[in-house]
This record gives structure tokens, C-alpha cells and sequence, in this order.
């Protein structure tokens, strides 16, 4: 079980859940949006950049003319998460990842692109077992 983005060369895949993107931040610091976001809304916010997203971030604001500003980049969603609860900048991270622990303001952000999938995956070359089979199917 993986998370998108990912290099799927060679890979088969079963999306298990589809994941959109959230700003997570402190509203007594940073006033966006409530409702929900485009990144357009981001462009002149500090962002907390969790680096598993960079390249699809990075992508998708050159695209559309934006140059992000990362005030601070981590390796983990918790830890974007939390220093967005204090303050310090705009986390994007998956819904889901924030649902479990965001404690400040939560905004979904309108951006199909950046949706994100949990996907089961196997080698697209190789037999498979008859309970790998059902398991996928189960799943």
C-alpha cells in the first residue's frame, strides 16, 4: 500500500481512497479563505512544505504562474501539521492526515490536481498467487 505520488513504472495499482489536499493553519495568524481554496489563495502565504509533495507542488504552481514561497520544508505530515498549529505557516497535507491531527483551522483546497490516492500496488510482469489475487480483490 502506497501513497500517490509515485513512480508507477512497472507497477499495477488498485486506488483504495482518493485524498484531497487541506491547508492547515493557525487563523489568528494567517487569514485565507474559509470555505475552501485554490492555490492562487496560496501564493503570498508562507507555506510548510511537506517534501513528499514537492515536485507535484512545484509543478502545478509553475503551471499556473504562481512562485511559491516555503518558509520551512519537513519530511512528515505530522510535522507540517504542527508547526501550521503554531503558527508558523500554511501545511498542505492530505485530508485524511489532517482529519487525525490538526488541531487549528482545516480548508480544503479546490485543486484536482493535487488530490492524492492510498493505492494498493504490485509488479505488472509478475504471476501472482491465487490469495494475492483475492486479497487485491477483496481490497
Amino acid at each position: 500500500m502506497v501513497r500517490t505520488p509515485l513512480n508507477m513504472q512497472g507497477l499495477e495499482k488498485k486506488i483504495l481512497n482518493t485524498d484531497r489536499m487541506v491547508a492547515v493553519y493557525d487563523s489568528t495568524s494567517f487569514e485565507l479563505p474559509s470555505a475552501k481554496l485554490h492555490p492562487d489563495d496560496l501564493a503570498s502565504q508562507p507555506l510548510i512544505l511537506y517534501r513528499r509533495f514537492e515536485a507535484l507542488f512545484n509543478r502545478e504552481f509553475a503551471q499556473l504562474g504562481i512562485v511559491p514561497f516555503y518558509a520551512v520544508r519537513c519530511d512528515d505530515a505530522r510535522t507540517a501539521i504542527l508547526w501550521a498549529d503554531r503558527g508558523m505557516g500554511v501545511a498542505l497535507v492530505p485530508e485524511s492526515i489532517a482529519g487525525e491531527y490538526a488541531h487549528s483551522t482545516v480548508v480544503p483546497i479546490d485543486y484536482p490536481a493535487w488530490n492524492t490516492h492510498v493505492q494498493l500496488v504490485w509488479k505488472k510482469e509478475r504471476v501472482m498467487r491465487p490469495v494475492i489475487r483475492h486479497l487485491i480483490e477483496l481490497m
